[in-house]
């Protein structure tokens, strides 16, 4: 007879391991185009995702690239904009098109049996897209109109304050799309900006989902037909430029809370592939990147300033910075500033234990095992390995990477990095 279950006995716990993800398969099409093809799942669809090296432009021509790419739906040569909507829907297929800081993106889901009649349509719209003015003027007006009413938005104006502050306003991570420099755009620009980064311009594939091996086929057939020529992309230094740390508080009238932007560049020598970006990735999750964070528990749980309170480590292709965010009642901001402050300086004073290390080890482990439950998320992994110029098993190896981070590890991080030098945005 089945013994019955005794709750009283917690479940045994056991260490996690490293978990391998799907392997891609690489190939290189007959234009010289690299596709990398991820076999995962069990539904009958696809995900194709197209990556420009088409990023890191600031003023008016960061407009010019985020309209070029929008566009790219909205007609050519031989459809209009609502003839490539419709045959897209008839499909059941979802494009999306996504102007980047560093690398802009075309990318769409269908289900595999339209895979050729999609590929066929993107095929089209890299080589022939035209841009029709009127198309372009609604694209710019509607564009303006969620600008203004972001800009409304105290969050949105602390968060553009903040990377100002930290790269500077002529620096395309530090600078913002603006409603001038959008109505300002002409189609000629965008159709210069097409032909520079787009037109017989070369980029990469990464395809996910259940896939069969004649797929590389349909590829070749369609995208691996475009004629492509390599383009290089302007380049930026490693990191943020010196820039002295801002405090700066901007009120908004009739605006119930004030939003806190908090933080710094990091000079990370090697980007994500060293062990001091693990490293302090940990002690950022530590200081506020999960529910029992120190912010949260501290700022939220007992003194009450905010519902809730983040921390992230950002790392861009070409730079790399902590920020911490919060709302909070206008006559809360600085109070919340100042126990924030208490929460960095605390991960030097009062350094992270054996028992909290284990505690956010293994909740950013089981965070990262279970995020990888379709075919999709690996291949959202897979882009991030090859943006940073990653090892190929970066991610095969997460999980004992981060057991062998230690608390003195954390202790020097924090050292290295959390020592002053931090810009203090507030709005509202």
């Amino acid at each position: 007879m089945e013994q019955p279950l005794d709750r009283t006995i917690a479940p045994q716990a056991f260490a996690l391991e490293d978990f391998p993800l799907a392997r891609p398969q690489t190939f290189i099409l007959p234009n010289g185009i690299r596709l990398r093809l991820i076999n995962a799942g069990v539904q009958p669809t696809v995900n194709v995702q197209l990556n420009f090296n088409t990023g890191r432009s600031a003023g008016k021509q960061r407009a010019v690239a985020y309209l070029t790419n929008k566009m790219l739906a909205e007609g050519t040569k031989h459809r209009s904009a609502a003839s490539l909507m419709a045959a897209i829907d008839q499909m059941g297929a979802f494009l999306e098109l996504s102007p980047g800081l560093d690398h802009s993106e075309v990318e769409f889901y269908c289900l595999h049996k339209h895979l050729r009649p999609m590929l066929g349509l993107v095929q089209e719209m890299l080589a022939e897209s035209v841009f029709p003015e009127r198309q372009l003027e609604k694209l710019k007006n509607v564009t303006a109109q969620g600008i203004r009413i972001n800009l409304e938005k105290t969050a949105t104006v602390a968060t553009n304050l903040f990377r100002e502050s930290i790269f500077g306003a002529t620096h395309p991570y530090g600078s913002v799309i603006t409603e001038q420099q959008l109505l300002d755009s002409s189609q000629e620009e965008v159709q210069q900006f097409y032909e520079q980064y787009y037109a017989g311009k070369s980029f990469e594939i990464i395809a996910a989902g259940q896939l069969e091996p004649d797929d590389v086929q349909l590829f070749a057939e369609t995208l691996g037909t475009l004629p492509v020529s390599h383009i290089t992309a302007p380049t930026l230094s490693g990191h943020a430029p010196a820039i002295a740390p801002v405090t700066l508080y901007q009120p908004k009238e009739n605006a119930v809370q004030s939003s806190i932007r908090i933080g710094k560049s990091i000079a990370l020598e090697q980007g994500k592939n060293s062990r001091d970006y693990l490293t302090l990735s940990l002690l950022i999750e530590a200081l506020g990147g999960y529910f029992g964070s120190r912010l949260m528990q501290n700022i939220r749980e007992e003194k009450g300033l905010t519902y809730g309170i983040y921390a992230n480590l950002v790392t861009l292709q070409q730079a790399s910075y902590v920020v911490i965010g919060a709302d909070v009642k206008k006559d809360l901001r600085e109070p919340a500033i100042s126990e924030i402050h208490k929460e960095i300086a605390g991960m030097i004073e009062q350094p992270i234990d054996t028992d909290e290390l284990h505690l956010v080890r293994n909740y950013m482990q089981g965070s990262f095992i279970g995020s990888l439950n379709t075919a999709f998320a690996i291949a959202n992994r897979y882009k991030g390995i090859y943006y940073h110029g990653l090892p190929e098993d970066f991610y095969h190896h997460y999980v004992s990477s981060l057991n062998k981070i230690t608390t003195d590890d954390l202790l020097q991080a924090a050292e290295n990095h959390l020592k002053g030098g931090f810009s203090v945005i507030s709005v509202g």
